[in-house]
């Protein structure tokens, strides 16, 4: 509705912030971003489970990550998998020995690990579909890893739709299936009257 006014008073909200290196004084007049608020992935005990939209949780085993994932108490919960991929060039045994005569691959008690041919890594995420939400992978090296991740994981996992393309102009929080949460100024009942973009 057309008020003549540049902005809403009623929708200010002073900031009033001293820190250590900065202070803001004055109010916000910058419009909320499309997703509400950034999505917050978390460790469990890291960030309380009210404000976490991901746990991220792991194991020694498939079962034991699938278990970490139904005592979240997160909307969501994603299982930490690290990998090492056999390339054209080298194994994965042949990588990861190459790669511990400079730094050792430290072993995170919170993750699995896999290491091994793409068909392996693929019948290890269908094992976890449907009892994790999703996974974060964290590959031994980026450039080499990423690329048979590309050509051979993720073309089968789009295969037995285990996996899907993100539709193009979403936000990560509606291609996870979450929805936007509230401005923490807003009470319920004014909520029920705002354009969902401004709550």
């Amino acid at each position: 509705m057309a008020t003549s006014r540049y902005l809403d008073r009623s929708r200010l909200h002073a900031i009033d912030f001293a820190g250590e290196t900065y202070s803001v004084k004055g109010p916000s007049i910058v419009p909320r971003p499309p997703q509400g608020r950034p999505v917050v992935l978390a460790r469990r005990g890291v960030v309380p489970a009210a404000l976490t939209d991901v746990a991220l949780v792991g194991g020694a085993t498939a079962a034991e990550a699938a278990a970490a994932a139904v005592a979240t108490g997160t909307p969501l919960a994603f299982a930490e998998i690290e990998v090492a991929l056999d390339t054209p060039r080298e194994t994965a045994e042949e990588r990861i020995a190459d790669l511990e005569r400079s730094a050792p691959w430290g072993a995170h008690p919170d993750r699995l690990r896999y290491s091994g041919p793409a068909a392996g890594l693929v019948e290890l995420l269908a094992e976890l579909a449907g009892r994790v939400d999703g996974v974060r992978l964290h590959p031994l090296v980026l450039d080499e890893d990423l690329a048979v991740l590309s050509r051979l994981v993720l073309p089968e996992l789009f295969v037995r739709r285990i996996a899907a393309r993100p539709l193009p102009g979403t936000t990560l929080r509606t291609s996870l299936g979450l929805s936007r949460p509230l401005s923490r100024f807003t009470t319920d009942g004014a909520a029920a009257l705002l354009p969902e973009e401004t709550r």
